[in-house]
């Protein structure tokens, strides 16, 4: 059985609990630094920001948080190093969240019966590892990356240090459900 299989076989499993988690990861890289006036403008970026703007505030939510040890669920999880953006991930989290809202659902089983994975491999990212973080009907970037934090499984994966990468998309909700989808993928590349 080949790596990627062994590892998608291992994903799935874990994704459905929305988790993807690993044995603790390597210390924070000495020196890097997160923007705190970026993660402190964090509740003004909502779905309707900029690109650049979501990007560097979804960005630097996640790295502000991977700085820090911390407790997800009952598990001690330590800082791991930070992430890079990728946007194929962000292509890959784009295509779900409308998805979302299009088909009207909330999972992260897309409408067409696929996972995370199928949809990293489209947007042609040659994972490695990969998981998925989802919301919907958060105003911003802050409540939903708390929200995220919260559960102990996405706060598992924002914490995994087999993730170098990430790409996030947020859609609004139109006359769907809610008012907004938010997606988040993490990936580490063959």
């Amino acid at each position: 059985m080949n790596k990627k299989y062994t590892l998608y076989v291992a994903m799935v499993a874990v994704l459905q609990a929305c988790s993807a988690s690993s044995d603790m990861g390597p210390s924070l890289s000495a020196g890097l630094k997160v923007d705190q006036d970026v993660v402190a403008n964090a509740s003004n970026i909502r779905c309707d920001a900029s690109a650049a703007d979501f990007e560097d505030a979804m960005l630097a939510a996640i790295n502000n948080s991977r700085q820090v040890a911390r407790m997800c669920g009952t598990g001690s999880r330590p800082a791991v190093n930070l992430v890079d953006w990728n946007d194929k991930l962000a292509t890959a989290a784009l295509a779900h969240a409308q998805d979302m809202v299009t088909s009207n659902f909330f999972s992260h089983t897309g409408s067409d019966g696929l996972g995370v994975s199928d949809r990293a491999e489209t947007a042609t990212y040659d994972w490695l590892a990969i998981g998925e973080n989802i919301a919907a009907g958060q105003s911003n970037v802050e409540e939903v990356h708390q929200v995220w934090l919260d559960s102990p499984g996405h706060c598992r994966n924002i914490m995994n240090a087999l993730y170098s990468e990430v790409g996030a998309a947020c859609v609004a909700g139109g006359s769907s459900d809610f008012s907004s989808y938010w997606v988040v993928v993490f990936g580490d590349q063959r």
